[in-house]
């Protein structure tokens, strides 16, 4: 009796409490527009606010092994990783996109994968503002016009496009290899080792269109650029979403109650709020209803194998068999 007591003290004493800790990551711009999102918020529901924006990804996956919060804004790979925890406390009794995360997580807003084409350098090269993903293999250029860098995310994007098309994932693995292989060999393609030296070629007027997640647009905006964001085109003409971006999380142990309420507050008020769409996010009442919508939060996938893949195909010089290529899609596929 002593001991169930015991145990229930904690949960007793953070039922009483009028305050929440929320632990996310956002880059700098990303990061002043949140607190002020907060701020509004947490006046609504009559909270302490105890706010811990951290420096990156890793170290708030790091810090999560140590302790957890009341809430946390995560992404896609830790929100895997909590799941399979047992660490989450049920949101809500549905799923608020269909087939993401059962009802342990509340996808506030979502960035795309696509395209970042500076409009009026495209429009000084010749180089069309809307496209298919197959047209970046045809191009008439003399310009270096696309950025592409090794990332298992795009590797992701280009699997997506394929499967929409109703390529099985196995096929659609191999065949996004062969695509990025293509780019490899064409001459207006500059290949980098990672995004950033792409950006900042960008922001020098070096190249045209690089790839990305539409909340990045308002880093480059800063500097002046013209963007115009694309979303991944299928050969069919329709856009492709690949959904990336952070999920509310709310912890077992914690002040649950508040945690839920403060959340349901801020959907409301991101139904009425737009900015955040200028700066890349979208609403996720927004996206009901658009066809083709991915997430990679229940693919069991090997990111590891499909970055390797990825650096494989960008490699001019380096080449795989048919049947090596099939055999290392399978396991990145797992």
């Amino acid at each position: 009796m002593r001991r169930f007591i015991l145990l229930l003290i904690p949960l007793i004493l953070s039922c009483g409490r009028n305050e929440l800790e929320i632990w996310y990551w956002f880059g700098e711009i990303h990061d002043y527009h949140f607190r002020q999102l907060l701020n509004r918020t947490w006046r609504k529901v009559n909270v302490s606010l105890i706010r811990k924006n951290f420096s990156s990804i890793q170290e708030m996956e790091e810090s999560l092994k140590v302790r957890q919060p009341d809430l946390a804004l995560v992404y896609p790979q830790t929100l895997k990783n909590l799941i399979k925890s047992g660490e989450l406390e049920p949101l809500s009794d549905g799923e608020i996109l269909p087939n993401y995360c059962g009802n342990y997580c509340w996808p506030m807003f979502k960035s795309v994968l696509g395209f970042y084409v500076n409009a009026d350098l495209a429009k000084e090269v010749g180089f069309p503002l809307n496209f298919k993903l197959s047209d970046l293999l045809n191009l008439n250029s003399n310009y270096i016009v696309l950025g592409v860098y090794p990332s298992a995310t795009f590797y992701t994007g280009l699997m997506f496009k394929f499967l929409s098309e109703g390529y099985d994932t196995l096929e659609s693995c191999i065949k996004s290899y062969e695509f990025l292989k293509g780019l490899a060999h064409k001459p207006y393609v500059r290949i980098y080792p990672n995004p950033r030296y792409a950006e900042a070629d960008m922001v020098s007027l070096k190249i045209v269109v690089i790839v990305g997640t539409s909340a990045y647009k308002p880093y480059i905006e800063r500097e002046g650029i013209n963007l115009k964001f694309v979303p991944i085109i299928n050969d069919r003409g329709e856009n492709v979403y690949f959904l990336s971006g952070p999920d509310f999380v709310v912890f077992k142990g914690g002040n649950t109650k508040k945690a839920k309420e403060f959340i349901r507050v801020l959907d409301e008020i991101l139904k009425r709020d737009t900015l955040w769409e200028r700066f890349g996010y979208f609403y996720v009442g927004r996206l009901k209803g658009l066809k083709n919508i991915f997430t990679d939060i229940n693919w069991d996938v090997d990111r590891d194998g499909l970055r390797v893949l990825s650096e494989r195909a960008l490699n001019p010089q380096d080449s795989l068999p048919q049947d090596s290529l099939k055999n290392l899609c399978r396991k990145s596929l797992k």
